[in-house]
């Protein structure tokens, strides 16, 4: 049927996290999306805390992602996953690091509406967008800015995201060093 070429900037960006929703995704390496920040202004449906979106600068800002082929078949799953407060972008583009060419690709956006000032992550959604990096050979500067990224303990220690995202990481090796 094909593939595409998704950009993960979050927690998809840990493979273990991003198989559990697409089995057949398939690391490609690192890009970068100019012009562009991560933020965590994207409110949760289920618990109010920040999630990743990612958010237009227009001046000099970095982004960067891990970048997936994934069967075509399974990009249902990933809008699903993704839900309902995300757009689907197919035309973004980026630069790959390992040889600057450009990129056309899928991401996720969140809707406007779905956005909120002044919301953090939860320390456990943090440690999952930290593993990404780490295991996806972000730069190390990336990687130091994400980890200084503030975060709040869930108040909620038995959420199920929480523990989902525990195993994940136990089983992607992730020692948060």
């Amino acid at each position: 049927m094909g593939t595409f070429t998704y950009f993960a900037y979050g927690s998809n960006m840990l493979l273990e996290r991003l198989q559990k929703r697409c089995k057949t995704a398939c690391f490609l390496g690192v890009a970068v999306a100019h012009g562009y920040t991560l933020d965590f202004s994207k409110k949760s449906k289920d618990d109010g805390s920040g999630k990743a979106t990612i958010a237009k600068t227009g001046n000099d800002t970095a982004l960067y992602g891990a970048l997936f082929e994934i069967d075509l078949n399974e990009c249902p799953s990933l809008d699903w996953a993704e839900g309902s407060d995300y757009d689907r972008k197919d035309e973004f583009v980026v630069r790959r690091v390992d040889n600057d060419k450009e990129l056309t690709v899928t991401t996720y956006i969140a809707k406007h509406d779905a956005m909120e000032k002044n919301l953090m992550p939860y320390d456990w959604y943090k440690q999952l967008i930290v593993a990404g990096a780490w295991r996806g050979k972000l730069p190390d500067f990336y990687l130091a800015r994400l980890k200084e990224i503030e975060s709040i303990p869930d108040p909620c220690p038995e959420r199920t995201k929480r523990k989902e995202a525990l195993a994940v990481l136990n089983e992607s090796g992730w020692i948060d060093a």
